[in-house]
C-alpha cells in the first residue's frame, strides 16, 4: 500500500465534511467507512480494519455511536469503538491517528469561563465519560506502538451538512425555515462556543499534514449566548420569525474555551465569523428544503 487517509464514520456531519477536503490538501487517496462498510461496533471490525490500514495511513476517527434514546447502549458503543480501533492499531501500525473526543470530558453542569487542555477532566454525561475513556485507550496504545496521536475535543458544531437539528444555530434555522419561531430555554442568555464545519476540517486538515501530536481543544475563543444568536439571525434570515421561550430543564451554565494550544500550533488561522456561518448555514437549508419540497411536489 502506499500513502493514504482513512476517514472513519465518514457518513457522519464531520467524516462527510471532511473527505473531499482532505483529498484535494493531501492530493493522496482518502477511503471513507461508515457503519455499513466497517461497523466499528462489532469486534470482527477489527480483521477488516487490519486489511485497510498500513504505516503510510492517516487514520482519522469520527465514528460515533448510533442515536438511541439509552445513554448506557450509546456509552458502550462509543468506548466499543475506541477499542476496536485501538487494537486494531495495536495490530496494525499506522503513521497518525487522530481521535475526536469533545469537550463534555470537562463536564457540562457548571460554570466554567476559562476552559482549557488543563482544565479538570470530570465528565457529568456518560457520553463525555465514554469519549475519555475512548482517549485513554488510544494513548495508551500509540504510545506503546510509537504512533503520533491526536485528541480533538471540539465546542458546539454546527454547519452545512448537520441534520441533527440539535438546540443551538442548526435547530434554531431549521425551525424558522419549518415553523417561523426559535424556542429559547429561559431567557437564552447561557454563553457557549460555536465552531463552524468548514473552519474545523481546516484545522483537522492543518494538524493532520503536521509534526503535532497531543490533545487540542477547537473552539474560537469567542462564546455567544443563544439570545446573540438569535439575533444575528434576524440579520441575516430574510424572514421574520417568532421566538418562543420555554422553560429551562436544566440549570443556567456558561462556557468560554481558550484556545491557546490550538493557536499556537495554528498561528496564522482565522475563524470564520458566527454571522457569516449562520448566514451560510440558512442559506444551504433553505435550498436543501426548497429541493425537499419540490421533490415532494
Amino acid at each position: 500500500m502506499g500513502s493514504k487517509v482513512i476517514v472513519l464514520g465518514s457518513t457522519g456531519f464531520i467524516g462527510a465534511a471532511l473527505l473531499k477536503p482532505l483529498q484535494q490538501y493531501s492530493h493522496l487517496p482518502v477511503e471513507g467507512y461508515g457503519s455499513s462498510t466497517l461497523n466499528l461496533i462489532s469486534p470482527d471490525c477489527v480483521d477488516r480494519l487490519c486489511e485497510v490500514v498500513d504505516e503510510e495511513t492517516v487514520l482519522v476517527v469520527t465514528a460515533r455511536s448510533r442515536r438511541t434514546e439509552d445513554p448506557l447502549e450509546a456509552f458502550s458503543e462509543e468506548v466499543a469503538i475506541a477499542t476496536h480501533v485501538a487494537r486494531g492499531i495495536s495490530q496494525r501500525r499506522v503513521k497518525k491517528c487522530l481521535y475526536f473526543s469533545t469537550l463534555s470530558v470537562y463536564g457540562d453542569a457548571a460554570t466554567d469561563l476559562s476552559i482549557t487542555e488543563e482544565t479538570r477532566i470530570a465528565p457529568t454525561s456518560l457520553y463525555g465519560a465514554a469519549k475519555f475513556a475512548g482517549e485513554c485507550v488510544l494513548k495508551q496504545v500509540a504510545e506503546k506502538a510509537d504512533i503520533p496521536l491526536i485528541i480533538l475535543r471540539p465546542c458546539k458544531v454546527y454547519g452545512p451538512g448537520d441534520a441533527s437539528r440539535a438546540y443551538g444555530p442548526v435547530g434554531f434555522i431549521g425551525s424558522i425555515l419549518r415553523e417561523g419561531k426559535v424556542r429559547l430555554f429561559g431567557d437564552g442568555t447561557e454563553l457557549r462556543d460555536h465552531l463552524f464545519i468548514r473552519d474545523l476540517v481546516r484545522i483537522t486538515i492543518q494538524l493532520a499534514f503536521s509534526d503535532r501530536r497531543g490533545t487540542y481543544n477547537l473552539a474560537t475563543g469567542q462564546s455567544y449566548s443563544f439570545l446573540e444568536i438569535v439575533a444575528l439571525l434576524r440579520k441575516v434570515v430574510p424572514r421574520k420569525f417568532q421566538v418562543v421561550h420555554m422553560d429551562r430543564s436544566k440549570p443556567k451554565v456558561d462556557q468560554r474555551i481558550h484556545p491557546a494550544r490550538l493557536l499556537e500550533a495554528l498561528p496564522a488561522f482565522r475563524f470564520t465569523e458566527l454571522e457569516q456561518g449562520l448566514a451560510e448555514t440558512y442559506r444551504c437549508f433553505s435550498t436543501e428544503l426548497s429541493k425537499e419540497y419540490l421533490k415532494n411536489g
